[in-house]
């Protein structure tokens, strides 16, 4: 499984972003001469879900 699919199964649907339209406002930060699209990004709202997201990136590595 790639990471967007596994971290679509432990969020809840609105806290996992990866459709290309949507991911345009998290290419760059402050310094905007500097530009990359992400893959997906990742809203968690609990602790819990931050622990999910860990636990998912270090069985994936």
């Amino acid at each position: 499984m790639d990471l967007s699919t596994e971290l679509r199964r432990l969020l809840p649907r609105d806290a996992v972003i990866a459709d290309p339209a949507s991911l345009s406002v998290y290419e760059c930060d402050a310094l905007s001469a500097y530009r990359q699209p992400p893959k997906v990004v990742v809203l968690p709202r609990t602790a819990e879900e931050v622990q999910a997201i860990l636990r998912l990136c270090h069985r994936l590595r």
